[in-house]
């Protein structure tokens, strides 16, 4: 079985249900809902299933409505909210470790990758927190430990894995965009 977005990251949403969502509540509740960042995935590489990591989440069961899509697209998102299992009050971390906000289950991503942090006025850095494999920016490798800023729009690149990151109002202007 190949693997496919859905059976790999954790947190995953389309962006076809969030407009739906943003039809059905309306803009103001759907901002209040969803006033966070995302990754919009761009880019899902070839795995094979010796890269899958094998455990699984105990809370988190994937959504099945997702299983029946066979492309990437432009259509898979990460809302970027902290959880209850992430001990890290400042940080959104990305890892393959089940107790990152965002897991992604390949063994070539680090269990502790990258973290996101977002500062009171919405402005967003990322860090690669020494991972294994890199994780860059717009195309530029970043350096162990360092934040580097996140503009809307830039790309992100967890080991093969291709996101572009979008702030708030980036969030909402492309689900509004996709409704047309």
């Amino acid at each position: 079985m190949t693997p496919t977005p859905q059976s790999i990251i954790t947190t995953l949403t389309t962006v076809s249900s969030l407009r739906r969502e943003l039809k059905d509540k309306g803009e103001k509740a759907f901002r209040e809902a969803h006033d966070c960042p995302a990754l919009l995935l761009t880019s899902f590489p070839q795995l094979d299933e010796d890269l899958v990591e094998v455990h699984t989440l105990e809370d988190s069961q994937p959504d099945t409505r997702l299983k029946k899509k066979k492309n990437v697209g432009r259509d898979f998102l990460v809302l970027l909210a902290k959880t209850e299992r992430n001990v890290f009050d400042s940080r959104i971390t990305i890892g393959r470790a089940k107790n990152n906000d965002v897991v992604l289950r390949v063994r070539k991503i680090s269990k502790l990758h990258a973290s996101l942090a977002l500062d009171r006025d919405g402005n967003a850095s990322v860090t690669d927190m020494g991972s294994r494999n890199g994780t860059a920016v717009n195309g530029t490798w970043l350096d162990r430990r360092s934040p580097t800023a996140l503009k809307s729009g830039d790309l992100l690149n967890l080991w093969r894995f291709e996101f572009q990151y979008l702030d708030r109002e980036g969030l909402v202007n492309l689900v509004r965009s996709s409704a047309g």
